[in-house]
């Protein structure tokens, strides 16, 4: 079996619902549990941006920096 990358947990545009000010921190803060947090997509350039990253396996973004 072939195996993908995931570009997101590599990517310094990694953020979690706090990037985006305290409305959508409120509307999106209800998503984190003990055992999964979930990170957004911080890159204003990119198709995902504001996008919950978590449940999605981005393998092909052109925006994509390596921490």
């Amino acid at each position: 079996t072939k195996q993908m990358s995931l570009k997101c947990t590599d990517c310094c545009y990694l953020g979690d619902c706090k990037s985006f000010g305290d409305a959508f921190y409120e509307a999106n803060k209800n998503k984190d549990t003990d055992v999964i947090k979930h990170y957004y997509c911080n890159c204003g350039d990119s198709k995902y941006y504001m996008q919950d990253v978590t449940p999605i396996e981005v393998t092909d973004c052109e925006e994509f920096e390596e921490v």
